[in-house]
């Protein structure tokens, strides 16, 4: 019990042993928990930063000072020491779902991150893939009513069509560039009746990076979207370059096209897109 007495016209508070122990002990037991409760918030953090995923940045350009770049990025693979693929999964978010991701960039928004479900941290891969381009089954449905990221407007064609894989809207001087690529040569009814069997020309862009030596998991992989390779076409650009659909009838699409790993009249990738200028890994 505390006790008061007068000191000087002072009131002094006189606290016997036995409280001053349990005061002690109180203090010690909340700078435990304290300790403990920091501990675990700075924890979550960390790992909140070190969340593995794909980083999209766009590269340095010479001529086009104003870039818009949108698509999308799915069938996200590894490859085990053995060459042996195993399939990923993207975390939800707005701009993901797992089989599917959808990376917008531009000169105000130059890196963007998909982060990724990945297996057991510390596992060695020889090498890490995924297509450009949106799944078949995902293709040709109803934006409106799709599950993100699917749901943009922005980048559906018709239900004929399906999506637009990839969107490059460019501008550098007196130039204009909008270089779209999706499925061509799908046949229906009517642009509003999704196709019945494959499109001719599924356009969908597979890129693998291999390792000479296995690699352990890491948080973050940098993916640059290189548009030093559009730098070198741009004298060959027109006032307005449109590249969207029909692209064998104009040289320059043709010649894009091309430049992605793509046979044009197949619309397949030839020698698994190896050759293509569009990504390159930064390690």
């Amino acid at each position: 019990m505390y006790q008061f007495q007068k000191y000087d016209g002072m009131t002094k508070n006189k606290v016997s042993f036995g409280q001053l122990k349990t005061l002690t002990i109180g203090l010690f037991v909340c700078l435990i928990v304290s300790t403990a409760y920091v501990e675990r918030v700075f924890a979550e953090e960390s790992n909140a930063q070190l969340s593995p995923g794909l980083q999209f940045m766009l590269g340095a350009s010479e001529h086009y000072a104003q870039v818009g770049a949108a698509f999308y990025v799915s069938e996200l693979y590894y490859l085990d020491q053995a060459g042996k693929q195993h399939s990923l999964k993207f975390e939800d978010s707005p701009n993901s779902q797992a089989r599917i991701g959808l990376v917008k960039l531009s000169n105000e928004n130059a890196a963007q991150t998909l982060a990724l479900a990945l297996p057991a941290a510390g596992q060695l891969i020889k090498g890490l893939g995924f297509t450009l381009g949106v799944p078949r089954d995902l293709n040709h449905g109803y934006p409106l009513r799709a599950e993100k990221p699917l749901n943009d407007a922005t980048m559906f064609w018709t239900w004929q069509q399906g999506y637009k894989f990839l969107r490059l809207d460019l501008a550098g001087g007196d130039k204009r560039a909008a270089l779209h690529l999706g499925a061509t040569g799908c046949e229906s009814p009517a642009p509003v009746r999704p196709p019945q069997k494959p499109c001719a020309q599924p356009n969908r862009v597979d890129f693998v990076w291999k390792f000479d030596t296995a690699r352990e998991l890491k948080n973050i992989w940098n993916i640059e979207l290189n548009l030093a390779y559009l730098d070198e076409q741009f004298d060959a650009l027109g006032d307005f370059q449109m590249c969207s659909g029909f692209y064998a009838n104009d040289t320059f699409c043709a010649a894009w096209i091309e430049s992605l790993g793509l046979d044009l009249e197949r619309g397949q990738c030839q020698s698994s897109c190896k050759h293509q200028q569009l990504f390159r890994m930064r390690l």
